[in-house]
């Protein structure tokens, strides 16, 4: 889907941003939710209020681009449509009653949280999946990324302070962590990277006792129906488990990751730093009783790599001397398990090993994706798994149309490197909340 230009000037603008287009994402996100209902349209009415469900939408859009709690986003796009109003029809009639009210063109937040609540469920899962799938089609279409993809998956928490039957409800999480609260919600993410451009591309709630691994699979469909190709997938230590590794070895897919020092991997890291074995050794991962899938043995590498900076001779120098003990010197120590295949050449392994590892750093992408998203207000406190999803989605595409923008400003050349940033978060947002009073989309 194209993505049309802003028409208009903005004020203030730098000189560098001159020289970047910008779009009209406010018209672009409701063109995806009208076609959203087309093809899943909903069998509910708002009946009694002089909106349809395209009013709800633009809202909501508008809350998720200007970064406003629903109160105040409502409300400041009642003021401009009326500031918009053509002449003579901008002046808001009062209604009847002893209470002084006045006619709205924007639904107010109770008629919003009224509208969330009766989404189904299964339509806020497809316009989850519809507008991310959208925004990369939109990336291709800049020539922003390729078919051929990094993934980065990883796990992150949103408290839960409302009430819970921990005998029930599978989709709150006990935690240890939460900041006044015992209650999680956890969600698993998938980050698509290719080149310098990097975008959320999924979202999915976690169960309890449930297997991870259906959920990841879906993300990977999905991508193959949109077109597109996994080179290889990157996790941490929580998502390098035998169930994923070994189904992702039946597809065919290479995955990298750090791993735990489980009893099979221990001896091996003691061995690493006695220099009885090479830094990359072929390893075999074993099924055990706690694992789902049985997939039988799945031949892998194991890469051991110091902290940066740090060479595996200094740390065994300094237990020699007794700066530090060798408990300690093992901790300096990272395992990484790769199902990728190695060079023919034994000789080659050590470099092959240490690229990888210096390769997997960049899946600390998604991990400042979640930081950035913290940055971008407001939270959602709502009760209903599937709003709360939702919700924390709508974050994901302002994240999302912002590495957009970014990366169109890593295109210019001949232009001081400064320039070739981006504009920051918040500048981001500053701009969009400007770009709404010349989006054509808020004519009514």
């Amino acid at each position: 889907m194209t993505v049309d230009l802003i028409k208009g000037m903005e004020p203030h603008l730098y000189p560098v941003e001159k020289l970047v287009p910008s779009f009209d994402w406010l018209a672009f996100l409701m063109k995806v939710a009208y076609r959203c209902e087309v093809k899943y349209p909903l069998k509910f009415s708002m009946a009694g209020y002089n909106y349809n469900h395209l009013d709800y939408w633009r809202v909501l859009v508008f809350r998720v681009l200007t970064q406003l709690p629903t109160k105040e986003a409502t409300d400041e796009l009642n003021d401009l449509l009326w500031d918009l109003a053509p002449t003579g029809e901008n002046d808001p009639n009062r209604l009847k009653g002893s209470v002084e009210r006045y006619e709205r063109r924007t639904p107010h937040v109770t008629q919003i949280d009224e509208f969330l609540s009766r989404l189904p469920k299964k339509f806020k899962e497809q316009l989850t999946e519809e507008i991310f799938h959208t925004l990369m089609d939109v990336a291709l279409e800049l020539g922003l990324i390729e078919k051929s993809l990094v993934l980065y998956f990883d796990y992150t928490n949103k408290w839960y302070y409302g009430l819970v039957n921990g005998y029930y409800d599978d989709e709150v999480m006990g935690t240890n962590k939460g900041p006044g609260t015992k209650w999680t919600r956890k969600y698993g993410a998938v980050m698509a990277a290719s080149g310098t451009t990097k975008l959320f591309i999924g979202i999915f709630l976690l169960r309890k006792g449930m297997s991870k691994v259906p959920d990841i699979f879906r993300m990977k469909m999905l991508l193959e129906q949109w077109g597109f190709h996994i080179q290889y997938i990157e996790g941490d230590r929580e998502i390098s488990t035998y169930d994923l590794i070994a189904s992702l070895y039946q597809e065919g897919i290479p995955y990298l990751g750090t791993m735990k020092r489980t009893p099979s991997i221990k001896p091996l890291v003691e061995d690493y730093f006695d220099g009885k074995i090479p830094s990359v050794i072929p390893f075999v991962l074993k099924q055990n009783a706690g694992t789902v899938y049985k997939w039988g043995d799945i031949p892998t590498m194991l890469i051991f790599k110091t902290d940066p900076h740090t060479r595996l001779r200094d740390l065994q120098k300094q237990v020699q001397m007794g700066e530090i003990t060798r408990e300690k010197a093992l901790e300096h120590i990272h395992i990484f398990i790769t199902t990728l295949k190695p060079p023919r050449n034994k000789h080659q392994w050590g470099k092959w090993g240490s690229g990888l590892a210096q390769r997997f750093r960049k899946r600390w992408r998604i991990e400042c994706g979640f930081r950035d998203m913290n940055q971008i207000p407001p939270a959602s406190h709502a009760r209903n798994h599937g709003t709360k999803t939702l919700m924390f989605a709508f974050q994901m595409w302002g994240y999302d149309l912002w590495q957009i923008q970014r990366a169109l400003h890593r295109r210019l050349r001949r232009v001081p490197k400064t320039w070739r940033k981006g504009p920051s978060l918040v500048r981001f947002s500053k701009r969009l909340r400007n770009q709404m009073k010349l989006s054509a989309s808020l004519e009514t």
